[in-house]
């Protein structure tokens, strides 16, 4: 399996250029795609707010018959999660430098690093 190395960022805007031009694009390289894809999914949002009015739902609680309640209760359980993560973040995130060797060094990648003489 082949990997492409993304290529090293310089100031050169021209030599950056050339760069890009070898890196292959993918499909949401190209903003238009990534703006279909939104467009996409705020129509499928809609559509299935509207079909909300329409659909019969086997209800157990009261509140569940509000118009559009599963869209509003699926966006803030959303957004809850995302800053969740955030906070979480906070509690989990590691210096920069935790697995460095204290030396400061480098250890070159030779094979899966199980070996005696690894430098």
């Amino acid at each position: 399996m082949k990997t492409t190395m993304m290529p090293k960022t310089t100031s050169n805007p021209e030599s950056l250029k050339g760069a890009l031009a070898k890196h292959q694009r993918h499909l949401f390289d190209e903003p238009k795609n990534v703006r279909r894809l939104v467009h996409g999914l705020v129509a499928a949002c809609i559509v299935l707010v509207l079909l909300d009015g329409v659909v019969h739902r086997h209800l157990d609680h009261p509140w569940e018959s509000l118009f559009g309640f599963y869209a509003f209760y699926g966006f803030t359980a959303c957004v809850v999660l995302v800053l969740l993560a955030k906070e979480m973040r906070k509690l989990v995130m590691r210096a920069e430098d935790t697995y460095r060797p204290a030396d400061g060094r480098h250890r070159a990648r030779h094979g899966h690093g199980h070996g005696e003489d690894d430098d």
